[in-house]
């Protein structure tokens, strides 16, 4: 094994971690899509192809609209605020 597929086999899960699991699914999928799926007759339809990755799209969006939640910001506790206060004032 040379040593550059020494590095990729060694730095897969830092690119898996950074890139997502998007990008391997798309890598994965979109090859079967494009050729048994969207291609008839040696013609392949795009925007059939393109549309899927808008609906995921879609639909990824209205879920984070419908149940994402924000974090309920808390205030510090009062002897944390007089130390912070105490910081900000010159001699």
């Amino acid at each position: 094994m040379g040593a550059c597929a020494g590095w990729v086999l060694a730095a897969w899960p830092f690119t898996f971690i950074l890139v997502g699991v998007g990008a391997l699914a798309a890598n994965s999928l979109c090859p079967y899509l494009m050729q048994k799926v969207f291609t008839q007759g040696g013609l392949t339809y795009f925007r059939g192809l393109f549309l899927v990755p808008l609906a995921i799209a879609t639909l990824a969006a209205m879920v984070l609209a419908l149940f994402f939640r924000p974090p309920i910001k808390r205030q510090a506790a009062p002897a944390l605020q007089a130390v912070a206060g105490a910081e900000n004032v010159s001699p």
